[in-house]
């Protein structure tokens, strides 16, 4: 959460540069130096009040960057801010959030550490402190940082809950499902801890458990796409694609480039077995996120199912230039030119999946040459 639009002031053109330069005589009276030179600081004759005017103008112009996701002048403009506030522990870490999203995790862990430094009680600089950690995988600073801000913060239920899924990554389900339960406890009109739970329930195999979880989750903030999200995901392992379908386009309805939900929509369509829906969806979230290579191979699938081998490859292609090294990308690139007749073109995808992967796309690479008579 952010604190603090508009764009700082020109007023600092009015005093720029400087210090009187002066020094002592032998009658011990100051010398000026050279009147060229005379000049006096903007900083040393701001008010307090001034500074933190101007303060309080780059602030937002870094929290207008900040949500227009122009990262770096949101850095830009936290400086200035901190520069005629240093005192100011939110800016530090809305500065830090900035750098996260740059992937300048360092920078980010010293402003979050300043922040502490200055307000070691304030529970939210730890919590932003333990997800730098995580970018990190530093898990033992992380972990440690989460139970500062559970211990400290008003609400820890966010906290809480993000302590749970470091538990659930770490594989100690019993300690996840302990937090999720109490981040419930603390709060039960609370979303957060009954949607890290349907998710737990779901990644284990327990899909009833997880859907009443995401039901609740939805029922307390319907306007969250993820929780939409996650109860269609859940929908779908459960076979009821148009439960499935109905959640993933409330989802997008909310968040118009969640490419997640349109992936998912897209699978729910072909498991229907609409190819066209389901190709519509698979473009649309390419074209929000031309970089995302499952896509890609997604919609390559649909369309070599389809029988149209040349726009599969096409699509395998781009999945492969996004991503030289996944076995999978080649080998249904290999499938789709075996499908064409082109045998030498699969002989050597399949050969190239042996080579960089070591899973179930070189398993199923060994199994077609072997069909196709190859050693």
């Amino acid at each position: 959460m952010r604190y603090s639009v508009s764009f700082l002031s020109f007023l600092l053109a009015l005093n720029l540069l400087g210090a009187v330069s002066t020094s002592v005589g032998a009658q011990g009276k100051p010398k000026a130096g050279p009147k060229k030179n005379r000049k006096t600081s903007s900083r040393s004759v701001l008010s307090e009040e001034q500074r933190k005017a101007l303060a309080d103008e780059a602030t937002t112009e870094g929290d207008l960057a900040f949500d227009q996701e122009r990262y770096a002048d949101a850095v830009t403009a936290y400086t200035k801010a901190i520069q005629y506030n240093p005192t100011d522990i939110f800016t530090f870490i809305n500065r830090g959030k900035a750098y996260v999203e740059l992937g300048e995790i360092e920078k980010a862990i010293a402003d979050f550490s300043e922040a502490i430094r200055q307000e070691p009680d304030y529970g939210d600089g730890y919590f932003q402190r333990a997800q730098a950690f995580s970018k990190k995988a530093d898990r033992e600073k992380e972990l440690a940082d989460y139970n500062e801000a559970i211990r400290l913060a008003p609400d820890p239920v966010e906290a809480i809950v993000e302590r749970g899924k470091l538990y659930q990554d770490l594989g100690r389900n019993d300690e996840a499902l302990k937090n999720f339960n109490l981040a419930i406890q603390v709060n039960r009109k609370d979303a957060q801890g009954y949607d890290a739970r349907a998710f737990y329930y779901y990644v284990n195999d327990e899909p009833r458990k997880a859907l009443v979880d995401a039901e609740q989750a939805v029922r307390l903030d319907p306007e969250e796409a993820w929780y939409v999200f996650h109860r269609g995901a859940i929908y779908a392992d459960l076979h009821e694609e148009d439960k499935a379908i109905a959640d993933f386009t409330k989802a997008i309805q909310l968040n118009p480039t969640f490419t997640l939900a349109l992936m998912d929509r897209a699978n729910a369509y072909s498991a229907k077995g609409d190819s066209a829906k389901a190709i519509s969806d698979f473009t649309e979230a390419i074209r929000v996120d031309p970089k995302f290579g499952p896509a890609f191979i997604s919609r390559g699938l649909s369309y070599w199912r389809r029988g149209e081998f040349d726009p599969a490859i096409t699509d395998f292609n781009e999945a492969i230039r996004l991503s030289p090294r996944d076995g999978a990308a080649y080998l249904l690139r290999g499938q789709a030119y075996r499908s064409k007749g082109d045998k030498e073109r699969a002989i050597a995808d399949f050969r190239k999946v042996i080579e960089i992967d070591t899973g179930f796309p070189a398993k199923k690479a060994r199994e077609y040459l072997s069909d196709l008579g190859v050693q």
